[in-house]
């Protein structure tokens, strides 16, 4: 316990050193990294008490004690309450797109994205409890390849946003001399 103490003690020193340095980023980054932990924490805090509260009164409500089986009450609230996070943490963060809002909008987006990503474990958690082992293999290749065409659209989607910046780029140098180009590199 003594160790514990002293970690603890020798932690708090280097980030008291860290968010006075010397060097703005290291600061800034300090901060916003102390802000994701405190984040992290708040959010299974967050999530573990509103699931609790809203099973409770889910269950009361329609006079369930304890189900045998496949907790339905449990995979739809979660389902639910994952959906209305992300839902409302996008729609947070697109009412706080203005330049003069941005530390509440990192403040909506890391809050509600960590209570977003719980919400999601609790609901595929309570999803998982009725798959069979021979479906986790069907369902793990499922995301997986779902994922993967995702991250490949997204991908295709900002080559097609940036296309037309490329060309107008590529129309603006077509236009200048050699010599021009060869300058303002130099600078």
């Amino acid at each position: 316990t003594s160790w514990l103490l002293i970690g603890f003690l020798v932690s708090n020193f280097v980030l008291l050193r860290l968010v006075n340095y010397n060097d703005p980023n290291v600061r800034s980054y300090t901060w916003k990294m102390m802000s994701s932990t405190v984040s992290i924490y708040l959010a299974v805090v967050l999530d573990g008490t509103m699931s609790a509260v809203i099973m409770y009164l889910t269950r009361t409500a329609m006079g369930v004690d304890k189900p045998r089986g496949v907790d339905w009450t449990k995979v739809i609230t979660s389902s639910t309450m994952c959906l209305v996070w992300f839902l409302g943490v996008n729609f947070a963060v697109y009412q706080l797109r203005s330049e003069a809002n941005t530390q509440w909008r990192f403040a909506a987006s890391e809050i509600g994205g960590h209570i977003t990503a719980f919400a999601g474990i609790n609901a595929l958690t309570a999803c998982l409890d009725w798959l069979t082992d021979k479906m986790m293999s069907v369902v793990a290749l499922s995301v997986f390849v779902g994922l993967v065409v995702v991250r490949l659209g997204l991908d295709r989607l900002r080559d097609l946003a940036e296309a037309p910046n490329n060309q107008e780029m590529a129309m603006q140098l077509a236009q200048c001399p050699e010599q021009e180009v060869y300058e303002g590199a130099e600078e």
